[in-house]
């Protein structure tokens, strides 16, 4: 009885497997190409290139091409375009649909003879175009990208302007990681094609949606790679017209995308000067530094020099036994713009349009009437603070405190629920042994009245001091300098001495860092 169990176990299997089989070739056979046939493929920088189909997998719904470089890769079905078969039926290439009425009839293209429903469509095809020549979003798009920008003027630029209006996808259904850099969906710019964030493409400040450098046509110069220091908003947002400046950059900045650029095309860990000087003599004019274009050539690698030899948080300098020093970035990572420099650029677009839109603390745009609110608002919410700071002064000197976990440190951080009164009772046995135990960013003797003025301040701004002296005062914990390199934010929570006499921190990290990836 059991070898006749396991032959029907085996023998179920088998045919498990041929019917799924069966079922794939037949959804593969409905596909518009097949294994061998040359079709376009949308590449990470928005471009269509030649490609040779050699495998499809139609679970996963996409399929492995060779370019004409040799080079393999696997191309998602959405993202390959094909020349429509000569059949009787038209169908719809979004919907599959045949039927068509008369508000929304099918219109073929002119370039790869495939059929739009008007309302399929993105932007919708208007009545005029269904009786003329009328090309499809794919085509204008491959018409008019190019490597370095799209094309500016000409019929072919007109049409892509009027396809930028509008995105085909519904950009709030994507789903993101957690930094917002790529999207499962594989889904980005205009042309709703693949992309990699930190290979040419910058993110807009409203809609936060990557665009690629090939369909952009804001452009004067070639994208670096990983060169996110410009204030970039899409046709979508900006009205039907793309808005871009650049931000002023610092020689700390530059090093960083020179080095990070010669990383990403040599994959080397470190790199000698006279490669440095190379790599930014060639691409001078693509950094467009603003203030510091005008400086001598001769004067830009010693500039760069003294930057990352004062940085060493930020750049590696390393010397072998024949004299020869490389330099490199000790994250290797693509760097970024502070946020108040894109607030700063932001004011600056709102002030020049002078129009009634204005732009908060957090880059958003505001209405005329939002911003009166707004400042009504914050106004009563200060002479209602005042208020109660006053009442709880004559009532009661207990506030909540700022932090729920700080009240484990509450012996050891005097009044870190309350503002002190400076009085000799708000002090403890912490203070006291404080003045024979400083910090080890802060080496300098104090006074017993500097240490009760410390002690006295706000708990909001002890915390600022500390942060600010934290990268100087923690040497004890692991990766403390890299991830406050890296730009990661935190918190300290609390301080407290051990029993060997060391102080130790509560930090709370926010375990984002803005150039992960």
């Amino acid at each position: 009885m059991k070898p006749k169990k396991i032959k029907k176990k085996r023998f179920t299997r088998v045919k498990t497997e041929k019917d799924s089989s069966f079922s794939n070739s037949i959804e593969s056979s409905s596909l518009p190409f097949a294994v061998g046939d040359e079709v376009l493929a949308c590449w990470q920088d928005g471009l269509y290139y030649l490609a040779v189909v050699k495998t499809i997998d139609v679970e996963k719904s996409k399929c492995q091409v060779t370019f004409e470089d040799d080079s393999i890769y696997w191309v998602l079905f959405k993202h390959i375009r094909t020349v429509a078969s000569g059949s009787d039926e038209i169908l719809c290439f979004v919907c599959g649909q045949s039927e068509s009425t008369s508000q929304n009839d099918i219109v073929v293209c002119g370039g790869c003879f495939h059929g739009y429903h008007q309302m399929c469509h993105a932007p919708n095809i208007d009545a005029q175009s269904v009786d003329s020549e009328w090309t499809c979003r794919p085509c204008v798009f491959s018409k008019a990208t190019k490597a370095g920008g799209a094309v500016k003027s000409g019929v072919d630029a007109d049409a892509l302007r009027r396809m930028k209006f509008t995105l085909p996808y519904n950009l709030n259904l994507l789903h993101w990681d957690a930094h917002h850099k790529c999207n499962s969906d594989e889904i980005y710019c205009y042309c709703a094609g693949p992309g990699l964030w930190y290979y040419k493409m910058l993110e807009c400040q409203k809609c936060r949606q990557w665009f690629h450098e090939a369909c952009l046509q804001c452009l004067d110069f070639p994208l670096l790679l990983g060169d996110r220091f410009y204030y970039f908003l899409c046709a979508v947002c900006n009205n039907g017209e793309e808005y871009l400046t650049r931000i002023q950059l610092k020689w700390s900045d530059i090093a960083a995308l020179v080095l990070y650029n010669l990383y990403l095309k040599y994959d080397k860990r470190g790199f000698k000067s006279n490669d440095i000087k190379v790599f930014l003599r060639d691409s001078w004019d693509a950094l467009q530094c603003g203030n510091l274009r005008d400086t001598l050539e001769e004067e830009r690698m010693e500039k760069l020099t003294e930057v990352m030899k004062n940085q060493k948080r930020k750049f590696r300098c390393q010397s072998s036994g024949n004299g020869c020093i490389t330099w490199s970035l000790i994250i290797r990572c693509a760097p970024f713009p502070t946020k108040a420099n894109l607030i700063h650029e932001a004011r600056r677009k709102s002030e020049s349009e002078m129009t009634s839109s204005f732009v908060d603390w957090n880059g958003n745009y505001l209405q005329a009437a939002t911003m009166e609110d707004n400042s009504t608002t914050l106004h009563r919410e200060k002479v209602k603070h005042q208020i109660q700071a006053s009442t709880s002064e004559t009532q009661s000197s207990y506030q909540a405190p700022l932090f729920p976990s700080l009240s484990m440190f509450k012996y050891l951080l005097p009044n870190c629920g309350s503002r002190s009164n400076g009085s000799p009772e708000s002090t403890s046995d912490y203070d006291h042994h404080s003045e024979h135990c400083p910090t080890t960013g802060d080496k300098r003797p104090r006074s017993r009245e500097s240490a009760d003025s410390i002690i006295s301040e706000p708990i909001e701004k002890r915390l600022v001091t500390y942060v600010d002296r934290l990268s100087d005062s923690i040497t004890s914990y692991a990766g403390t300098n890299g991830r406050l390199a890296c730009g990661e934010d935190c918190r300290l929570l609390g301080r407290r001495l051990n029993r060997n006499g060391r102080v130790e921190y509560l930090v709370q990290w926010s375990g984002v860092t803005p150039d992960f990836f």
